[in-house]
């Protein structure tokens, strides 16, 4: 058995065994006394006291980094690889989820031990799904990719949305007039829908840089793995859009223009842009669409597609997909919304220049 393997299996008896003495104490009294904690600094949180998180505590991370431990140990190597990551990132939500319910003033040191201890197991996972799982399923790009590839453009990828965020917010601010949709207010929804555009299109180049440099989902999922990539990428592409819909509706009619101007400029967009999407569907494929040419050797030797919407753009789905985003902004009337699309339509070029563009030359080249 590997160090790191023997190292992954100590971390999840560690926190196995810490889990569950510490549920245990929670459940024997829910205020908190025993535990030495104040059911007060619950106040912000669902909770009124710590019975539920201390069944969560004994159930998930006490019982399941136990078991986590248990299929490390096994010959169950990739089903122990998928329980060892994922248990790694609860670890790390809750404590994040934890400390922002409780305030950083009331956090304590074992807080931020725990936080540490499960960042370093998500990095020590990665590392041995790299080096130790093996693609023996299915047919995955034939390349020899050095490491380095990882971090080719994310430089530029940072500093172009620390420019692209306050750029948003700048002029979103006009269009905030304390008003709310579903219970959720205007600026809330507008912080909302920056943290999902942003998780998803980091999300993205990281999955597409540790596919293509270690074939990670493969080793993982072997021939489900685009499956297992569509369940995350979808659900989050929808969530663009769901969000981005959220903030119009809260800020609705703040944009100074007639309704008839804005609902026909709204129609001509959504032209294009449903176009797009069934090009996508018809002539291009989802599989395609979810980044198929990171996971399959097949979808690099397609031809590219000159039909529907492609004939006009190489890349459509950029150009005219993002319309829709505007055609929303426009028929709601809201500023906000409309510096929200700028912002999407914006930092998804970034992630091509910066992410997708460099892989395509390692890609085709």
């Amino acid at each position: 058995m590997s160090m790191i393997r023997k190292g992954l299996v100590g971390l999840h008896g560690f926190i196995g065994i810490g889990a569950i003495g510490g549920g245990i104490g929670a459940l024997v009294d829910p205020i908190g006394a025993a535990v030495g904690l104040d059911a007060s600094v619950l106040q912000r949180g669902p909770f009124t006291d710590f019975l539920i998180p201390g069944l969560f505590l004994v159930i998930v991370l006490g019982v399941g980094n136990l078991l986590a431990a248990a299929l490390l140990l096994s010959r169950h190597r990739r089903l122990a690889g998928i329980a060892s990551l994922g248990l790694f990132g609860v670890l790390v939500l809750w404590i994040v989820v934890q400390v922002a319910i409780m305030g950083l003033a009331n956090a304590e040191w074992l807080h931020w031990i725990f936080l540490l201890i499960g960042l370093f197991g998500l990095v020590g996972t990665t590392v041995w799904i790299c080096t130790e799982l093996r693609v023996d399923e299915v047919e995955t790009p034939r390349l020899t990719v050095g490491w380095t590839h990882l971090f080719s453009g994310q430089v530029q990828h940072a500093l172009l949305l620390a420019v692209l965020v306050p750029g948003v917010l700048y002029p979103a601010e006009s269009g905030f007039t304390g008003g709310s949709w579903l219970g959720i207010h205007d600026r809330h929804w507008l912080l909302i829908m920056l943290s999902v555009v942003i998780i998803h299109q980091i999300v993205v180049a990281a999955v597409f840089r540790m596919q293509l440099v270690f074939s990670f989902l493969t080793r993982l999922f072997g021939r489900h793995d685009l499956f297992v990539w569509g369940s995350v990428f979808m659900p989050l592409l929808l969530l663009r859009l769901v969000t981005l819909a959220g903030l119009a509706m809260s800020t609705r009619g703040t944009l100074p223009l007639p309704q008839f101007v804005t609902a026909s400029l709204s129609l001509i967009l959504l032209v294009p842009a449903l176009y797009t999407f069934y090009s996508v569907g018809r002539w291009f494929g989802v599989a395609r669409a979810l980044g198929g040419d990171h996971f399959r050797q097949r979808y690099r030797e397609m031809p590219f597609v000159k039909r529907g919407a492609f004939r006009f753009s190489s890349n459509a789905m950029y150009t005219y997909g993002f319309l829709v985003l505007w055609a929303v902004a426009l028929v709601t009337r809201s500023n906000a919304a409309l510096a929200a699309a700028l912002f999407q339509h914006a930092y998804i070029w970034v992630h091509w220049y910066c992410t997708e563009e460099p892989d395509m030359r390692v890609l085709y080249e």
